[in-house]
């Protein structure tokens, strides 16, 4: 017979080609014992590394996740303890964790709206409050706090029309929201405007 590899004449007995060292078709399991564990451990290694993969994708994204938790924390209390210029850069920091996260966005839209609002002389800053917000709300048209925010700084921007709007859409996901608008004195501008005034009052 003929080696399946080189084609030199071997006795039809031989388990290895003498000329090309080969092992011959079928005779794979007479290998040397030694053979057998590498097999095992290979076999077993990428049988077991889709598992492996897996669960170090898992553990990297609790791991982001924790991360980003901890970051929108830390700027919350910051804001709440009136040091927003501090918990500007925390929002910032989240962002670069997850881009698109909306309650990220909002804040730090929000952020920039306080702080601007200080002097009102950087309009600059009004304007990336603005942008940051309709980042928040085209993301998640879902979130209520967003739209709620981002009417406020539109407002403040001169465009009335697009805030009463904005509470329009937030009444629709959460008519309760009504009542918060009503005691919030950050509207009280919003009261020269028909339209608002029947939307919440009327």
């Amino acid at each position: 017979m003929k080696c399946i590899f080189c084609q030199v004449n071997i006795s039809p007995k031989a388990m290895k080609c003498p000329n090309c060292q080969e092992w011959l078709r079928g005779s794979w399991l007479k290998r040397p014992l030694v053979f057998y564990p590498f097999l095992f451990l290979f076999l077993n290694f990428f049988i077991g590394l889709p598992g492996w993969i897996y669960g170090f994708i898992q553990s990297n994204k609790a791991q982001v996740a924790l991360d980003f938790k901890s970051v929108i924390e830390d700027a919350v209390n910051k804001a709440s303890d009136g040091d927003v210029d501090s918990a500007i850069p925390e929002y910032q920091k989240a962002l670069q964790i997850e881009p698109k996260n909306s309650d990220a966005l909002q804040l730090l839209g929000y952020a920039e709206y306080v702080n601007w609002s200080k002097a009102k002389t950087d309009r600059a800053l009004l304007f990336q409050a603005l942008s940051d917000l309709k980042k928040a709300v085209t993301v998640s048209p879902q979130n209520t706090w967003a739209h709620y925010n981002y009417s406020i700084v539109l407002w403040a921007a001169g465009n009335s029309d697009e805030a009463v709007q904005q509470l329009r859409k937030l009444l629709d996901l959460d008519k309760s929201f009504k009542y918060k608008i009503q005691k919030d004195g950050q509207f009280k501008p919003f009261t020269d405007s028909p339209e608002f005034m029947k939307l919440i009052w009327g």
